[in-house]
């Protein structure tokens, strides 16, 4: 890194926290702006007025909740050069991202929406992301300056944030299946059996698991359905309430009638 660069980060919270600790752990000139605060991580200058937090940056990186993120952009848009790269980073719908991309770039703004994966690597410089939008090359470049690797999807400012909705519905899909299957092992007494049986499932996981457990699932829906909606009347035996479970059984009777979503060919 030749110069040292300037980053902007709108919102302490637990993302925007981590991220300018980290980017100010790497070498960046890290400035933020946090009306609610009088705090800042180590080597993190706060501010009080937001024209100084943008100032000759390099980068603004925009952490604030989706629904604060429309305004967190339009108190910056009188402060910023035209050109200026902003990013979003908030966990806002692909819809906002791209309402967010024409605000910015009716203002002379490049705009990138950003998307954390941070399944186990946390919410870091660390975390593998994905950014699109009209700024995204910039983003990424100066973001690699600093140790971050990420991916560049494309010039549609929602592109990134669609792609992690896709993956967080088995994601987060899969925790909450989880959740309530220990939590009726609890009430059975077989939570530790449970745990130990499905972490050893997963551990031999190759990858070849996922189209493997896929493709068994049509013919499960066409044949075992009455197993499927065994599962939530147990669950009610037990007092867990069926949430995830009565799910599985909806799918699985619209898998039996409609049959599987064509999957894409994968080699291994």
């Amino acid at each position: 890194m030749s110069t040292r660069r300037t980053i902007t980060v709108l919102g302490l919270g637990t993302v925007g926290s981590q991220l300018a600790a980290d980017l100010a752990a790497a070498g960046a000139d890290v400035v933020a702006f946090d009306p609610g605060l009088s705090d800042a991580p180590e080597g993190v200058r706060l501010v009080a007025d937001v024209a100084d937090a943008v100032d000759g940056t390099d980068l603004v990186i925009s952490a604030t909740a989706p629904a604060e993120a429309p305004a967190a952009l339009a108190q910056v848009l009188p402060h910023l050069a035209p050109g200026s790269v902003y990013a979003d980073v908030s966990t806002g719908s692909p819809k906002l991202k791209r309402g967010l991309a024409i605000t910015a770039e009716n203002n002379d703004l490049a705009f990138v929406g950003v998307a954390i994966l941070s399944l186990r690597s946390g919410i870091s410089l660390g975390a593998p992301m994905l950014a699109s939008g009209a700024g995204v090359e910039t983003f990424v470049s100066i973001m690699a300056e600093h140790g971050s690797e990420v991916e560049a999807v494309g010039d549609d400012a929602g592109t990134a944030a669609s792609r992690k909705v896709l993956r967080s519905i088995m994601v987060r899909g899969i925790a909450a299946l989880a959740a309530e299957s220990l939590a009726a092992s609890i009430q059975s007494g077989d939570a530790e059996w449970l745990w130990e049986n499905l972490s050893a499932e997963l551990a031999a996981a190759d990858e070849n698991w996922l189209s493997q457990v896929f493709d068994a699932f049509g013919p499960y829906a066409a044949q075992r359905r009455g197993e499927a909606e065994v599962i939530p009347l147990y669950l009610a035996d037990l007092s867990v309430a069926p949430v995830m479970s009565e799910a599985l059984v909806e799918v699985t009777r619209a898998i039996s009638s409609a049959g599987l979503p064509r999957r894409p060919e994968v080699s291994g």
